[in-house]
C-alpha cells in the first residue's frame, strides 16, 4: 500500500485481497479512523503504542424504553495501565498521526442521553437493493450506497439527489397512506387483535372484582372500628392506608381492561384522514417545530426502504414498506 493512501483506498485494498477485519467481515472506514470520542479504530487506538485504557464508558438504563445504553465518559475519568509488551508503534509514530488528525477537528456533538436524532428525514432508512447496504448522504446533495463508498464491494454505482429521493419515497407513502381499502384491512385487523385481547382480559376481570369488593368490604370495617375507638392503635391506621390504596390498585386494574375499545371506521372518516395525511405533509415542508414533529411520524410510518439500479442506464427503483401498527395508529388518532 502506498504511503499517504486514504483511508477509503486503505479500505478497498484490503477488501480486494480477502483480508478479513478484525470482526471477520470486510473493512470499512470506520474500522481505520475509528470514534474520536471513544478512542476506537486502528489509528487511534492507545494499545498499538504500550497503553492500555478502559472505562470509557458507563452502561445505563433509558428512563422510557429501559434499554441498555452507554455513555461516553469524559476522558479525564477515564483509567489506563501501561502495557510495553504490546506496543507496536512508536511515540515518534503516534504524535504525528494525532497532529494530523488535530488539523481536521470533529466538529459531531454527542446528544445523551438516548440515540441521536436522525439529520435527515431519511436517515438510515433507506438500504440498497443489491448488498443490504445503508443508503446514505455521499455529498452536500447525493445519496447511494455507502458499502459501494465505504467497502467498495457494491456494485450498485446509481445515486439520486434528496429532493428526487425524498419526493419518490413520500409519495409511495402517501400512495399507501390513502388507499382506502388497505386502510379498511388495517382497521379490521386491528378490531380483530383488540377483540382478542379484550377476551383474554375479561378471563381475569372476575377475580379481580372478587377482589374490589372484598377490599371494600375491608376498609368498611376498618372505618368501623376505627370510629369505635380502635383508631387508637397505629395498626389500624396503616391497614386502612393498605387496605385503600390496594383497591385502588385493583380498580385501576379493571378499568385499564375497557380502555382499549375496538376502532370503527365511521361515517367520513377516511375524509379525515386524507387531509391529516394532506396536514403531514404541509407542516414537513413548514419547518421548525412542526416540521420535526412531521419528520418524526413519517419516519415512524416507514419500515424500510429498498433502492435498486433500475434496468435503465440511469436512475434507480425505490420500494417503501410501511410500518402497519404505526399506519393504524395515525389512521385512528386523525379520525378522533
Amino acid at each position: 500500500m502506498q504511503a499517504g493512501a486514504s483511508a477509503r483506498l486503505i479500505v478497498k485494498g484490503l477488501n480486494e485481497e480477502g483480508v478479513p477485519a478484525p470482526g471477520g467481515k470486510a473493512w470499512r472506514t470506520y474500522s481505520i479512523h475509528g470514534s474520536r470520542g471513544r478512542a476506537t479504530g486502528i489509528i487511534r487506538n492507545n494499545l498499538y503504542r504500550g497503553v492500555m485504557v478502559y472505562g470509557r464508558t458507563r452502561r445505563y438504563h433509558h428512563p422510557k424504553t429501559r434499554k441498555v445504553l452507554a455513555r461516553v465518559l469524559p476522558i479525564e475519568e477515564w483509567r489506563s495501565v501501561d502495557v510495553p509488551h504490546l506496543r507496536i508503534i512508536s511515540d515518534e509514530q503516534w504524535a504525528a498521526v494525532a497532529a494530523i488528525y488535530a488539523t481536521h477537528p470533529n466538529k459531531s456533538v454527542r446528544r445523551q442521553p438516548g440515540p441521536p436524532r436522525p439529520k435527515r428525514l431519511l436517515s438510515q432508512l433507506g438500504k440498497c437493493g443489491e448488498c443490504g447496504g445503508t443508503w446514505s448522504v455521499l455529498g452536500s446533495n447525493k445519496w447511494g450506497c455507502t458499502n459501494r463508498r465505504d467497502k467498495a464491494n457494491c456494485s450498485n454505482t446509481r445515486i439520486i439527489s434528496t429532493s428526487v429521493y425524498e419526493a419518490r419515497v413520500l409519495g409511495q407513502l402517501k400512495d399507501a397512506l390513502l388507499n382506502e381499502e388497505a386502510i379498511t384491512l388495517f382497521v379490521e385487523r386491528y378490531n380483530a387483535g383488540i377483540k382478542t385481547r379484550k377476551a383474554e382480559a375479561n378471563n381475569i376481570r372476575a377475580p379481580l372484582e372478587r377482589k374490589a369488593t372484598s377490599l371494600a368490604s375491608k376498609i368498611t370495617r376498618l372505618v368501623d372500628a376505627i370510629e369505635d375507638g380502635a383508631g387508637e392503635f397505629a395498626e389500624f391506621k396503616d391497614r386502612l392506608r393498605t387496605a385503600r390504596a390496594e383497591l385502588a390498585d385493583t380498580r385501576q386494574q379493571i378499568a385499564a381492561i375497557d380502555e382499549e375499545a375496538p376502532l370503527e371506521l365511521s361515517n367520513g372518516a377516511v375524509d379525515r384522514y386524507r387531509d391529516y395525511v394532506a396536514q403531514l405533509d404541509a407542516a414537513l415542508s413548514a419547518g421548525g417545530v412542526s416540521g420535526a414533529r412531521a419528520t418524526t411520524a413519517i419516519r415512524g410510518l416507514i419500515d424500510t426502504i429498498i433502492v435498486s439500479a433500475s434496468p435503465e442506464k440511469r436512475g434507480v427503483i425505490i420500494e417503501v414498506s410501511g410500518r402497519m401498527a404505526n399506519i393504524i395508529n395515525l389512521a385512528k388518532h386523525s379520525g378522533d
